[in-house]
């Protein structure tokens, strides 16, 4: 008696692991390149006055001082740091977007089903080990194989992959 309900209930508990991590995941938009003027402009501040992504993102309050001949104030000190950061981080995105995972798909589709310790470590090194994935695989295929293996195969999408 204990046995078997001991049995159901660990079925249970597999059968709800392995559908609620098999939702698909969200479709991932391409970031869209900031030019100067349109950062500058999604800031509040006045446009044509840098030419160069590189002049905005390294620019002071100072510098836009010297350009514009107006003092920004503490609000638009703030903006222009988060405009900076916002082109920063779309930077790095789009530098991540180019990185190849180093097999081809089908040899990390081998890897996940057979290998599993493999098909982790080429999702932390797809995400430069600075994303959550690889833990999340990796945690997943300790607790039990299956839900860390549709998680690996759900985040399949997410890497480019030479072909």
């Amino acid at each position: 008696m204990l046995k078997t309900l001991t049995t159901s209930v660990f079925i249970c508990l597999l059968v709800v692991l392995c559908t609620s991590v098999a939702v698909a995941p969200p479709v991932a938009t391409a970031p869209v390149a900031l030019t100067p003027a349109a950062a500058l402009a999604e800031a509040g501040l006045p446009a044509g006055t840098v030419d160069k992504i590189e002049d905005l993102l390294t620019m002071t309050p100072k510098e836009y001082r010297k350009l514009t001949g107006k003092k920004l104030s503490l609000k638009e000190v703030i903006v222009l740091k988060a405009a900076q950061k916002k082109i920063k981080k779309q930077m790095r995105s789009g530098e991540r977007q180019r990185d190849d995972i180093p097999v081809s798909k089908g040899l990390f589709i081998v890897l996940a089903i057979f290998v599993p310790i493999a098909a982790v470590i080429m999702m932390g090194i797809a995400d430069e080990w600075s994303g959550n994935r690889w833990w999340i695989a990796l945690i997943l295929y300790a607790l039990c194989y299956i839900p860390g293996l549709i998680y690996t195969l759900t985040k399949l999408n997410d890497f480019s992959y030479n072909e």
